[in-house]
């Protein structure tokens, strides 16, 4: 269905994964850690892409949430298809430079700033803590710990299209891991 919404343009495949040390917090908050991980990818893309600083438009995105890897392990992250351009404030369409999406950098720190600032905000909250740690000081001494460690943020090179993509995004929307 969403092959209708493609946009006929170059995509590029950006993936954010979640790191390991907040497993456990999202084993034991799903339900509220899911839209948080979701809206602070989406902001991160749309505000780094809306800086008139790189490209100053909002661009097409269709987002899918993995929770394994490829060895059947736990493992959440999501795979973004991006446009390579979007519309400007003026309702122009502006592509961007060949090749070049965002710098990584400025998108990991944006990332891991959003996620780490609502996590810590989110806590305070009633969140479930696991058994095996418990103390909300410990998990907020994490939290401090993650804004030092480097955050995956894969952006792949463009797509002429993003049929391939989606298609393969389908293939895990569709399935599971175990069929």
């Amino acid at each position: 269905a969403q092959l209708q919404r493609l946009l006929p343009c170059p995509h590029f495949h950006v993936i954010f994964t979640l790191p390991h040390e907040l497993l456990p917090l999202w084993a034991f908050n799903r339900s509220r850690f899911l839209p948080l991980f979701m809206r602070c990818v989406r902001e991160s893309l749309l505000e780094l892409m809306g800086s008139p600083r790189f490209l100053g438009v909002t661009p097409g995105l269709i987002m899918s949430l993995h929770t394994w890897g490829r060895t059947l392990s736990h493992h959440p992250h999501v795979h973004c298809l991006l446009t390579a351009g979007g519309l400007s404030h003026d309702g122009r369409w502006l592509a961007c430079r060949e090749g070049w999406l965002l710098p990584v950098k400025a998108l990991q720190q944006l990332f891991r700033g959003k996620l780490l600032h609502a996590l810590r905000s989110s806590l305070h909250l009633g969140w479930a803590l696991p058994e095996h740690c418990a103390e909300l000081p410990l998990w907020l001494s994490l939290i401090r710990q993650l804004y030092r460690k480097h955050w995956n943020i894969e952006i792949r090179p463009p797509y002429d299209h993003g049929r391939g993509v989606l298609l393969y995004l389908a293939r895990y929307a569709k399935g599971g891991p175990v069929p």
